[in-house]
């Protein structure tokens, strides 16, 4: 219930100043915001090796197809990994697809400045969170092709780690563009959502233990509801050893399009929620999973 009252909370805030195309859900702040946090999240664990990238929570653990493509034999410069019918504990989420890492360097090193590694993703999910009983039995289909977003840009490629220093281990991250449209059980597309860098964020410290996700921005839009959320990383922590999404810092949220206004998004330790603070209004989010 307190799920489902965030949730519209949510969106009447958000529509306050603006009306949306629909007055659902899916259109509503927590749709972009959980979509973009996923993006950052996902760039974080690029190249982590821990066995911890997928899980959302300590009591949704991924029970199988849990070792990450940083972890693969390097091959002609590349890692992957591929997952079929995956489930995470204590739901009835599966998540199925491919993720490959493709490294400038011979060896799929990154130890030269300049060295980098481009991350492109083919992935499903069908989730099955109780906390979002509206969305179950839905399939959440993440892609780094190319297409256009509702403004006209043309995105996709996935994201850039280029290594830029040692003492801490310190990357450069470019998101040339990704793509998360939900689908429901009739194929009906409840939103379309696509993802690509306004500036480089850096990414600072051990890549499979503590590190730091800080400057820069992405902007995430949202083609059915034709508004834009545009987030910005401060000092945001990530542990791939002990939860997918961050597990502090916070992220600054500017809205444009049909939707107007700031916020910020706050994370603790409590892993797979987060808090929006927005016009004095405090609503707790629940964070879909990473990939």
């Amino acid at each position: 219930m307190r799920a489902n009252a965030a949730i519209m909370t949510l969106f009447f805030i958000l529509a306050g100043c603006n009306t949306l195309e629909e007055a659902s859900e899916e259109n509503g702040a927590d749709a972009s915001l959980s979509a973009g946090i996923a993006a950052l999240s996902g760039v974080a664990h690029s190249v982590s090796t821990s066995t911890g990238i997928f899980n959302r929570d300590p009591l949704r653990t991924v029970t199988a197809c849990d070792s990450p493509p940083a972890a693969d034999a390097c091959s002609s410069n590349q890692r992957r990994a591929t997952y079929t019918s995956c489930l995470t504990a204590q739901t009835e989420h599966t998540y199925s697809g491919s993720i490959l890492l493709s490294y400038s360097a011979t060896g799929c090193t990154l130890s030269s400045n300049g060295d980098f590694v481009t991350r492109t993703i083919d992935f499903k999910r069908i989730l099955g969170f109780v906390d979002f009983p509206r969305f179950n039995d839905t399939t959440l289909a993440t892609t780094t092709e190319s297409h256009e977003d509702y403004l006209g840009n043309t995105i996709g490629g996935g994201t850039r780690l280029t290594y830029v220093g040692s003492s801490p281990t310190s990357f450069e991250i470019e998101m040339a563009g990704l793509h998360k449209i939900l689908t429901n059980t009739g194929e009906k597309v409840l939103y379309d959502v696509s993802i690509h860098s306004v500036s480089p964020m850096t990414l600072t410290g051990d890549v499979s233990g503590d590190r730091i996700l800080d400057g820069g921005s992405i902007q995430v839009a949202h083609n059915r509801a034709f508004y834009t959320a545009d987030l910005t990383p401060i000092s945001l922590h990530f542990n791939s050893k002990t939860c997918c999404h961050p597990v502090g810092g916070t992220v600054g949220v500017t809205f444009g399009g049909k939707a107007v206004g700031t916020a910020q998004v706050v994370f603790t330790t409590t892993c797979g929620i987060a808090t929006l603070k927005r016009d004095g209004v405090d609503s707790d989010i629940s964070l879909h999973g990473c990939e």
